[in-house]
C-alpha cells in the first residue's frame, strides 16, 4: 500500500472517529472494517476500488470506535453529574451551579504517568480504584496531589480529595477545559487535599526504574542550570512544562517557536540517533542498529510519559526499525501513517488532542513539501547561502500543513516564524545535545558536566532571547478573527499540495507517472489550485475585520480571568479594555483570556486601555497587553480622558493621590436610558459618595436629570470589589435600582467572594444577578433603552 493510500485510510479512520458520537449499537461495525482493512492490507498494490472500500472500511471502524467511547465517556459524566455535591446536599438551581460544585470525597487512585513537579504542586494522570461521587472504579482522572508529596508513576494513593467534572469554554476564544480531559478519557479533575501512598510500586520494576532515572535528570538540571536555563531545558528534555514562566510561554508562542518544546520528532530522532551511533561504534549490525533506535525511543516515551505528540513519534520510530531489521520498505509517509493509525485504534480520544493533530500535519508537511521546497530554495540561491534552504524547508513545510489547526485554535498566524526559526532551530537542537550530554555525564562521575551545563546556559538564554525578540516584532501574531472561510481555504491548499507533492515510491512507477500526460495535468492543476487557495487564505487573513456590535448598539464583555478583573466593551469605532485580569508567577491571565479573546474577535489594536487602580488582580496582565497590540490611548486613574458614551465619576480629580480601592476609577458607559455601571473596586464609602452625586442629577457632559428618573437609567452594575460585604450598599443600590447585576469573582476565591450578604442586598434591590465564577464571561449586549444577556457559546457572529 503506497503512502497516499495509507495517508487516505487513517484519515477515514480519524474523521470516523471525530464523527463517532453515535450509540453503542454500531459497535458491531469494528469487526467489520477491521476484517476488510485486513484483507486490503494483504495486497501489494492496490486499485482505486479496493482503495476506496478501504476507506469506507476504515470510516465506519473509526465511527464505531468513537462511538463507543463517547457513550462510555457520556455514561461516567452523567452518574457524576448525578451526584449531589457536598456543598448543595439538595441541588437546586440550574445545572450550571450544579456543576460548578465540587464533590468531597475518600478516593483511591493509581497513577498512570509521572507526576509533573516544576508548578510546586503534582499533577498526573490516574485511575480510581474504587467508586467515588457516582464514578465507577476505573475511571480516569486528572490528580492533582498535595505541595511535596512523594509519589510516583504506579503508585497507589489514599486521601480525602475534591472531585469535579472539568467545564466548558469558559471565554470566547479560549480552550474547553472538557474538550482537552475528554481528549485523554478523562472525566473528572481530582485536587488532593490530604493522603498519603498505600501501595508503592515494586521497586526493581521498569516503572520504577525509569521513575528513578527520570528524577535523577531533573535533580541534576535542577542543581547545574539556573532557574531561567532550566524552565527551557526541563520541557525539551522530560516535557514537564509545568514551571515555564508566562512570559516564555507567550514569547514562544507569538514567535511560533513553540513546537521548539513540544516533545516529538526531533527530540526522539535525536535520542535514537545518539543510540544508534553508540551501537555502530561497538560494531553493530542493521539489526542491533535498528533494535538500538527503537528501543531508545521507548525509553524516551517512558522517561517523559503519555505525552501524544511524543509517542506518534516514538512509534513511526519503531515501524520505521522493525521494517530496517526485516529488509522490508517503509518511507517515512508509511511509517507515519501507520502510527497514527495504531494510536487511533488504541486511544481515539486523540483524535481530538491539538498536539497530535499538529504533530501529525507538520510530520506530513516535513515528508511531503519540504523537499520540494528545499530543492526550489537552492535551485535560486547563491552556493554561499544554500546552506539556509537547509532550516527554511523544513520549518515552511511544516508549517504550511500545520496552519490550518493553528489558526482555527488560536485565531492569529505567527507570520514571522519562518525567520525566527533560521536562528532558533539550531540554537535548540544544539541546547537539546548540550542537555542530554551534560545530564548522561553528570550522572556517570559528578562535576564533569559543567562546561556543557555552561553551554547550555548561553544557548537557552540564546534561545530565549531571539523568542523574545520575535515576539516584539509588530503585530508578530496576526489576528485573523474566526472565520471559517479561512481556516477553510488554507486547508484546501495544504490538501491540494501535499496530495500534488506526493510521488510514487518505486522508479518504476515515477517512470510511468512522468510519461502520463493525464497524471501530469492533473498534478498542475492540484498546485495552481492549492496555490489559489493560499492566495485566498492570505488576502482574508491579512483583510480580517474586527467584530463589531449592530448598529445603534454597544458590548460589554466581562470576561472569566479567575480572582480579578477584566472588561471588554465593543464600539463601532473600536475596542476598549478595562483592567487585564491578574498575574503570578503560575499565570498571567492576559496571555490566557484576554488575548486569546480579543484575537477570537479580530481585534488588531485598543482604542482605550484603562486601569482603574494598581492592585495586580486588575493591572497584572497590563503589560502582556500593551506588549502584544498597539494601544491607541492608555489612561491611567488621573489622565483617563472624557468620551461621549465613557463618563468618569470618581475620584475627582482634585482629591489626594492614592493607590487603594478608594482611589479605584469608577465608569458610566453609555446613554441616559440604557447604561452600565464601572464600579472596579470601589467600596461602599465610594458608593456613598456616587449615591449623594447621582441624588444632585445625572452626571454627564449634555445637563443633569432628575433623581427619580436617575434611579431607573442604570441598567446593568459590575459589582464592585468581586461582590465583596464591603460593597453594595442597601442605599447606593436603591439610588441606581440596577435591572442586572455582573461579578467577576474566582471559583472558590479564598477570600469568599461573592458575599452571602452582598448576594442579599442585590436581590433585594431587584437586581438579576450573574457570576463568572457560575457561567464564564458574561457578554451583554445594550442598546438604545434595553440591555440583553447574549449566549456567547451558542451565537451566530
Amino acid at each position: 500500500m503506497g503512502g497516499r493510500t495509507a495517508v487516505g485510510v487513517v484519515s477515514a479512520l480519524w474523521a470516523g472517529v471525530l464523527a463517532g458520537a453515535w450509540p453503542d449499537v454500531i459497535g458491531a461495525w469494528i469487526a467489520v472494517g477491521v476484517a476488510l482493512a485486513s484483507l486490503s492490507f494483504g495486497s501489494a498494490r492496490l486499485g482505486r476500488a479496493a482503495s476506496a472500500w478501504l476507506m469506507v472500511a476504515a470510516f465506519a471502524a473509526g465511527v464505531a470506535r468513537g462511538a463507543a467511547r463517547e457513550a462510555r465517556l457520556d455514561r461516567i459524566e452523567a452518574a457524576l453529574l448525578a451526584t449531589p455535591a457536598v456543598d448543595s446536599p439538595a441541588p437546586s438551581g440550574s445545572e450550571g451551579d450544579r456543576v460548578a460544585e465540587a464533590r468531597l470525597v475518600r478516593v483511591r487512585v493509581r497513577l498512570l504517568d509521572h507526576p509533573r513537579l516544576e508548578s510546586g504542586r503534582p499533577d498526573a494522570p490516574a485511575r480510581l480504584l474504587t467508586p467515588a461521587a457516582g464514578l465507577p472504579s476505573g475511571a480516569r482522572v486528572r490528580a492533582w496531589l498535595p505541595a511535596g508529596m512523594q509519589a510516583e508513576w504506579g503508585d497507589a494513593i489514599e486521601g480525602l480529595a475534591r472531585l469535579e467534572p472539568p467545564l466548558e469554554t469558559r471565554n470566547p476564544g479560549g480552550a474547553s477545559s472538557r474538550a482537552i480531559a475528554r481528549a485523554n478519557d478523562l472525566v473528572a479533575h481530582l485536587s488532593l487535599i490530604a493522603g498519603r501512598v498505600v501501595e508503592a510500586r515494586p521497586p526493581f520494576s521498569p516503572r520504577a526504574t525509569i521513575s528513578r532515572w527520570r528524577r535523577a535528570i531533573e535533580k541534576v538540571l535542577r542543581e547545574r542550570l539556573s532557574s531561567e536555563a532550566r524552565e527551557l531545558v526541563l520541557p525539551l528534555v522530560t516535557g514537564d512544562r509545568a514551571g515555564m514562566s508566562p512570559e516564555l510561554s507567550g514569547h514562544l508562542q507569538a514567535a511560533g517557536l513553540t513546537h521548539l518544546i513540544a516533545l516529538s520528532g526531533q527530540h526522539v530522532v535525536w535520542f535514537a540517533a545518539a543510540a544508534e551511533a553508540l551501537v555502530a561504534a561497538a560494531g553493530g549490525g542493521v539489526v542491533a542498529r535498528a533494535a538500538s533506535n527503537a528501543g531508545a525511543a521507548l525509553l524516551y516515551a517512558g522517561l517523559a510519559g503519555m505525552i501524544p505528540s511524543l509517542l506518534r513519534a516514538v512509534v513511526s520510530a519503531a515501524f520505521a526499525a522493525l521494517a530496517r531489521a526485516t529488509g522490508r520498505a517503509l518511507d517515512s509517509l508509511q511509517a507515519l501513517a501507520l502510527s497514527a493509525f495504531a494510536l487511533l485504534a488504541l486511544a481515539p480520544g486523540w483524535a481530538g488532542d491539538l498536539g497530535f493533530q499538529l504533530s501529525f500535519a507538520a510530520t506530513l508537511g516535513l515528508v511531503l513539501l519540504a523537499p520540494l521546497i528545499d530543492r526550489a530554495v537552492r535551485a535560486r540561491m547563491p552556493r554561499a547561502l544554500k546552506v539556509v534552504a537547509g532550516l527554511i524547508a523544513p520549518t515552511c513545510g511544516a508549517q504550511l500543513t500545520a496552519l490550518p489547526l493553528l489558526i482555527a485554535r488560536f485565531h492569529a498566524l505567527a507570520w514571522a516564524t519562518s525567520f525566527a526559526n533560521l536562528i532558533a532551530v539550531p540554537v535548540c537542537a544544539l541546547l537539546l545535545a548540550a542537555a542530554w550530554l551534560g545530564v548522561a555525564a553528570e550522572l556517570m562521575l559528578p562535576g564533569s558536566g559543567a562546561l556543557l551545563f555552561s553551554a547550555s546556559e548561553a544557548l537557552a538564554a540564546a534561545l530565549r532571547g531571539c523568542a523574545s525578540l520575535a515576539a516584539r516584532v509588530p503585530h508578530a501574531q496576526l489576528t485573523v478573527g474566526h472565520g471559517g472561510l479561512l481556516v477553510a481555504s488554507a486547508a484546501s491548499g495544504a490538501l491540494l499540495w501535499c496530495m500534488a507533492a506526493d510521488t510514487p515510491r518505486s522508479i518504476g512507477a515515477r517512470m510511468q507517472q512522468a510519461s502520463d500526460p493525464a497524471r501530469q495535468r492533473a498534478t498542475r492543476r492540484r498546485w495552481r489550485l492549492g496555490a489559489a487557495a493560499w492566495l485566498l487564505a492570505l488576502v482574508l487573513a491579512v483583510g480580517a475585520r474586527p467584530l463589531r456590535p449592530p448598529p445603534g448598539r454597544w458590548w460589554l464583555v466581562v470576561l472569566d480571568v479567575g480572582q480579578g478583573e477584566s472588561l471588554a466593551l465593543g464600539f463601532a469605532d473600536g475596542w476598549w479594555l478595562v483592567d487585564a485580569g491578574p498575574r503570578t508567577p503560575q499565570r498571567d491571565a492576559a496571555r490566557d483570556v484576554v488575548l486569546p479573546f480579543l484575537r477570537w474577535a479580530g481585534v488588531r489594536g485598543l482604542q482605550r486601555l484603562i486601569v482603574t487602580h494598581s492592585d495586580l488582580d486588575h493591572a497584572g496582565g497590563v503589560h502582556a497587553v500593551r506588549e502584544a497590540l498597539p494601544v491607541l490611548r492608555s489612561d491611567e486613574p488621573r489622565q483617563l480622558r472624557e468620551h461621549p458614551a465613557v463618563v468618569r465619576l470618581w475620584p475627582p480629580r482634585d482629591s489626594v493621590e492614592r493607590t487603594d480601592n478608594a482611589s479605584s476609577i469608577v465608569l458610566r458607559v453609555g446613554n441616559q436610558a440604557s447604561s452600565a455601571l464601572l464600579t472596579g473596586d470601589a467600596d461602599s464609602l465610594v458608593e456613598a459618595a456616587i449615591a449623594e452625586s447621582l441624588v444632585g442629577g445625572w452626571p454627564s457632559s449634555g445637563g443633569s436629570e432628575s433623581t427619580a428618573t436617575a434611579r431607573t437609567r442604570i441598567t446593568l452594575l459590575k459589582v464592585g470589589h468581586h461582590g465583596s460585604g464591603s460593597s453594595s450598599g442597601a442605599r447606593f443600590l436603591a439610588t441606581i435600582a440596577p435591572r442586572f447585576a455582573a461579578i467577576s469573582c474566582g471559583r472558590r476565591n479564598r477570600f469568599g467572594h461573592p458575599n452571602a450578604a452582598a448576594l442579599a442586598r442585590l436581590g433585594d434591590a431587584g437586581a438579576q444577578v450573574h457570576r463568572t465564577d457560575l457561567e464564564g464571561a458574561l457578554w451583554f449586549e445594550f442598546d438604545a433603552d434595553s440591555v440583553r444577556l447574549v449566549d456567547w457559546r451558542r451565537a451566530r457572529w
